[in-house]
């Protein structure tokens, strides 16, 4: 009975200690994947947006993408992000322009054209962002009979790519 005892005191033991470097290498991996902060990350961004209001930055984590920060921010009464690498600080490929500059399609047109599809309606939200691959102008609006509505248009082209009320 007393060798019994000390087994299951040694193995107790050892998945304690297992359980602890699993803490700690959990720990570390979280530490190596980010090495700015959320408040370098919006210094970051505003670098590319100098003008706009920062409204929050979320560390965000896909298998595919790694680790990053995602700045969102409030230019002129458009949403924009910028997409910022959480390592190393570098802003991810499409996102170290300003948006709004790259587009061909100023917010006020991408409005007159969400407009004319829902008549009447009024604007609620504006964003400027990528949407597989493509620039687009994300508008939501409320129309006359109180439901929603949103409609994507590319902000090269001014093509209407999704219009969907609901």
């Amino acid at each position: 009975m007393i060798e019994r005892f000390n087994f299951t005191k040694k193995l107790m033991i050892f998945g304690a200690l297992v359980a602890l470097m699993l803490g700690f290498a959990i720990l570390a991996t979280e530490a190596s994947a980010r090495n700015i902060t959320p408040e370098q990350a919006k210094e970051i961004a505003l670098r590319v947006y100098p003008d706009a209001a920062v409204i929050r930055a979320e560390l965000e984590t896909s298998r595919r993408a790694g680790s990053y920060f995602e700045v969102k921010l409030m230019v002129d009464d458009v949403k924009v992000e910028v997409k910022i690498d959480a390592a190393t600080g570098e802003i991810r490929e499409g996102y170290e322009k300003n948006l709004l500059e790259v587009a061909t399609i100023t917010p006020a047109q991408a409005h007159e054209i969400a407009l004319e599809l829902h008549s009447g309606a009024t604007i609620t939200k504006t964003e400027l962002e990528y949407e597989k691959g493509v620039l687009v102008y994300e508008i939501s609006l409320k129309q006359l009979n109180g439901r929603k509505a949103e409609v994507y248009i590319d902000a090269t082209t001014g093509e209407v790519v999704k219009n969907k009320a609901k």
